[in-house]
């Protein structure tokens, strides 16, 4: 980082190999990649906001460094490439997407009783409703980029009173579970954007490359 604090590169993206560490030091790569201006004043709008609230002043380096992705790796170039990383990098925010889903929309950090048994029974039955639909999302679309989590989740909500009486009454478990899959199949995938292409754009753009 102090590379880029001292030499104000004008270029859009720097790769060096640096030592990180106290006690062992370790040799990785650092890749930096200039963000737009516009995104660099909006991250340095938030340091200021949040220097604000917490009575202090955003430092030089951090309003600078506001203007960069900054990754670590030891994984070597010709394994990864910076544009490679950056792709790779994105993926890491679907997990945020995943608990938002598992809040905003399975609920799992609700109850609706103060009886600690019936809280614990309420959790237990909303993770294995969790792990039905992630063993149905993997072995539809596990192949596939453009699943949308939020979607699938609420297409899940739908059926999930026929999955559950046909669980229940060990009945026919596999008609439901088809509707399911095509209600996946036709209305849970992810929009295509021309401008801000989404994720799993940039990861089908990657496998192309790579192919």
């Amino acid at each position: 980082m102090s590379y880029l604090t001292k030499n104000c590169s004008p270029k859009p993206k720097i790769e060096r190999v640096v030592e990180v560490g106290v006690q062992t030091r370790l040799r990785m790569r650092l890749l930096a990649y200039r963000v737009s201006q516009e995104v660099a004043e909006q991250r340095r709008r938030r340091l200021r906001e949040y220097a604000r609230k917490k009575q202090r002043t955003p430092t030089k380096e951090s309003l600078f460094l506001a203007g960069w992705v900054l990754m670590l790796t030891n994984v070597p170039a010709e394994m990864l490439t910076i544009e490679e990383a950056l792709v790779v990098g994105r993926v890491r925010w679907q997990v945020e997407i995943l608990f938002r889903m598992w809040k905003s929309h399975m609920y799992v950090d609700e109850w609706r009783s103060e009886n600690p048994w019936r809280i614990l029974s309420e959790t237990y039955a909303k993770f294995i409703a969790l792990t039905i639909l992630h063993w149905v999302l993997l072995l539809e679309w596990g192949h596939h980029f453009d699943l949308s989590l939020i979607k699938a989740a609420q297409a899940v909500q739908k059926v999930a009173l026929s999955l559950g009486l046909a669980l229940f009454e060990r009945g026919d478990f596999e008609q439901p579970l088809r509707r399911l899959l095509r209600v996946l199949q036709v209305a849970c995938r992810q929009n295509k954007r021309r401008t801000k292409p989404a994720t799993f754009q940039l990861l089908l753009a990657l496998e192309n490359t790579l192919s």
